[in-house]
């Protein structure tokens, strides 16, 4: 092996640990989050949040370091063919847009940025049980103010939005978006006034009621085994709102929401998140370790749970199938005093 290909070979491998150990710095940080969301003490949601930024702004360090740049550099172009993977070159890239990118933020309005989102999220927690907007509406405020202040550092690709939207879906503009739901808007719009227009509307009565928490909660376990869901890959918790976190191709967590006088919350929120858990899990394994493992956009990592919730979870055929497992599931006799709801067998 030449002196350059000695030295290319040593910035490669130099490059992959340096990322592999921002990502762990990312799956630390996964966990602490899920743990605040899951059920963490209210009372230590301010000194947790502390914590979450010192951990972040480690983790921002490392992704800015001159070491970053200096490897970036070395490797970005300079590689013949051969020597670096397709997924070294797509690294390379992909890590060269992020620092660029961080490289304008100071890095302690990066820190409080992430102390006051990690805060604000419990108080909006707060602020939905009361249905209190105001009350949650200065972190409102203050969040939009310092992505206001990070567009201007990082500079308006067309719109202020334009700037935010690439982060999340690569390449596209609110004028794509623009294009593409005014013509979702052609068709949607009289489809959903003949619908409403229509007299033949479903009876939806057996949905409501009280149904035993306990009872959704095994109806959920249950058709998430049934999508595939890996559960030696993953948990199913409680949260305010559901989510999925993927913290590696091996821990990919969701949540779902068990509302007593709304069934569908959890059956469809449980759909939704698998969705998006199914994605990540099916990722290839490679990957891990590398910010790639996460999913292509955001674009795409929702059109797989969609594809679940609505097209697969609201059809005729998936219903035809399950509705009788369902009444069975949620007809068991609740545990508790009180008694849980009970579907129609009809």
């Amino acid at each position: 092996m030449s002196e350059n290909a000695a030295a290319k070979h040593s910035a490669i491998a130099r490059f992959r640990a340096l990322t592999t150990q921002i990502k762990h710095y990312e799956e630390l940080l996964g966990v602490v989050y899920w743990d605040m969301r899951t059920g963490a003490p209210r009372k230590g949601i301010a000194q947790r949040s502390e914590a979450v930024g010192t951990l972040s702004s480690e983790m921002f360090r490392l992704s800015t370091s001159a070491e970053m740049g200096e490897l970036l550099d070395a490797l970005d172009g300079g590689a013949s063919e051969g020597e670096l993977t397709d997924v070294d070159r797509k690294l390379i890239k992909e890590t060269r847009k992020e620092y660029e990118r961080n490289l304008k933020i100071p890095p302690e309005l990066y820190r409080e940025y992430v102390v006051l989102t990690s805060q604000a999220e419990t108080e909006w927690e707060e602020a939905k049980a009361k249905s209190d907007f105001q009350g949650f509406l200065p972190y409102l405020k203050r969040i939009i103010d310092y992505n206001r202040r990070f567009i201007a550092l990082w500079g308006v690709k067309g719109t202020p939005y334009d700037t935010l939207l690439d982060m999340y879906e690569p390449g596209t503009t609110t004028a794509d978006l623009d294009r593409l739901f005014g013509e979702l808007r052609e068709r949607l719009v009289p489809l959903a006034a003949d619908i409403a227009r229509r007299g033949d509307k479903p009876d939806t009565a057996f949905l409501r009621g009280t149904f035993d928490k306990a009872a959704q909660k095994r109806f959920s376990l249950y058709t998430l085994g049934q999508m595939g869901y890996d559960f030696d890959a993953g948990r199913l918790d409680e949260s305010v709102h559901p989510f999925a976190t993927g913290l590696s191709t091996g821990d990919v967590r969701i949540t779902t929401r068990y509302l007593e006088d709304d069934l569908t919350s959890a059956l469809f929120g449980t759909i939704h998140e698998c969705g998006h858990a199914l994605y990540e899990q099916n990722v290839d394994p490679k990957l891990n370790g590398t910010p790639l493992c996460g999913g292509t956009s955001m674009g795409i990592h929702e059109s797989q749970s969609r594809l679940w919730e609505n097209m697969i979870g609201r059809s005729r055929g998936f219903w035809q199938r399950y509705l009788p497992e369902l009444k069975k599931g949620i007809s068991r006799p609740a545990r508790r005093r009180g008694g849980g709801g009970v579907l129609p067998r009809h």
